[in-house]
C-alpha cells in the first residue's frame, strides 16, 4: 500500500472525527485546516500515482491549493488562540 494513500485515509478519518466532535474550542479555521491538509495529501497521492504529465500537473495544483490555504488557516488559528482581535479590513487584506 502506498504511503500517501495511508496518510490520506488517516487524515480523512481525523478530519471527519474532528468535524463531528463537540468542542467549545473548535473553530471554523481549525476545521478548514484539517480539510486543507487532507486535500494537500490527496494531491500528493495523486501526483505519486500519475501516469501522464497532465495528471501530474493537476495533482500538483491540488496539493498546492491545500498547502497555501492551510498556512492561512494556521495564521487565523494562532490569532484565535492568542485572543487577538483583528478588523474586517485586515482580515480581507490577508
Amino acid at each position: 500500500m502506498d504511503y500517501y494513500l495511508v496518510c490520506f485515509v488517516i487524515s480523512l478519518c481525523l478530519t471527519l472525527t474532528f468535524a463531528f466532535k463537540e468542542s467549545s474550542k473548535r473553530t471554523v479555521h481549525m476545521c478548514l485546516y484539517f480539510i486543507f491538509t487532507s486535500i494537500s495529501i490527496l494531491g500528493l497521492w495523486q501526483r505519486n500515482e500519475a501516469v501522464s504529465l497532465e495528471e501530474a500537473i493537476l495533482a500538483t495544483r491540488i496539493s498546492y491549493i491545500g498547502e497555501c490555504y492551510s498556512s492561512l488557516s494556521i495564521v487565523f488559528i494562532i490569532l484565535y488562540l492568542c485572543k487577538l482581535k483583528i478588523t474586517k479590513k485586515f482580515r480581507a487584506l490577508i
